[in-house]
């Protein structure tokens, strides 16, 4: 009798890297330039927030079957280092991730130098692939870090990362657990984890660096409590503990009502290990 032939094992395997365009670790690259990615299968066209690019250039893609192609909508930066990240929200037709595959090449004759290794430790074993972001000062001052970051890369399914060819420099650093997968920390659904100095120098020798589980709030503390010690000192209480990871040290200012008058040479003093 006559039977149907069987579609064989099924595909339990994400798509692979092939080559890309510029090839990796490449100098000189030329400043109108496309990327392009080639795979191993064809690829879903359904997941195009499966790119990062940093420093970030706008940009659009376009899939076809086991291509795909990024277009910036801008000149890239000279003598500058790129990196371009892609997730493992990047499926094959059956659904099947790719491994995070990173890209780096230079449009000047060098490639950065600084380097960023280390693990994430989280207890519930999640097996997440996790994110992490590096701001300069200049961007958390900006945005804070629910913006946009230096640098967005992504650790392996066991948290370990090691990443290379970034530029030096000190940057405030953050893990998280990108939920809705679309590279930016939403404060109050996505797990947070920090290092125990968020505040890192990266260089051609940085340490290992690990990330810790870490309590953010994005709800600002207020004041109670005000009152008049005497005519030269106020004291009073924030209502919760100050977190630095989103807030800045906060301005105080003094006002005389009657005549409007602010008061200059106002001076903040937070008492150590008190929320006063």
């Amino acid at each position: 009798s006559l039977t149907s032939p069987s579609g064989g094992p099924d595909d339990t395997t994400g798509p692979e890297v092939l080559f890309s365009s510029p090839a990796s670790k490449s100098t000189n690259i030329n400043t109108d330039t496309r990327i392009s990615f080639t795979f191993s299968e064809w690829i879903s066209n359904k997941k195009t927030n499966c790119i990062s690019i940093f420093p970030p250039v706008a940009h659009s893609i376009k899939i076809h079957r086991n291509k795909l192609e990024i277009h910036p909508q801008e000149k890239l930066q000279d003598s500058t280092t790129y990196h371009v990240l892609i997730t493992s929200t990047l499926l094959d037709l059956h659904g099947n991730p790719i491994s995070p595959h990173n890209l780096i090449f230079s449009t000047g004759p060098s490639l950065d130098s600084g380097s960023l290794s280390g693990c994430i430790i989280d207890p519930t074993k999640k097996n997440a692939q996790y994110r992490i972001a590096l701001f300069t000062p200049k961007e958390l001052a900006d945005s804070g870090v629910c913006g946009t970051p230096s640098y967005l890369m992504q650790t392996d399914t066991t948290g370990k990362f090691n990443f290379a060819n970034l530029k030096t420099g000190s940057y405030q650093a953050i893990a998280y657990i990108d939920v809705n997968n679309d590279a930016h920390l939403q404060a109050s659904t996505e797990s947070v984890f920090t290092p125990e100095d968020s505040l890192i120098n990266i260089d051609q020798h940085t340490p290992l660096i690990t990330f810790y589980p870490s309590k953010f709030d994005t709800s600002f503390p207020r004041i109670t409590n005000l009152k008049a010690l005497n005519n030269r000192i106020l004291s009073a209480a924030w209502d919760k503990e100050y977190d630095a990871l989103v807030f800045h040290p906060p301005t105080i200012k003094i006002e005389r009502t009657n005549p409007v008058e602010t008061l200059n040479n106002v001076k903040y003093v937070p008492l150590k290990n008190s929320l006063s």
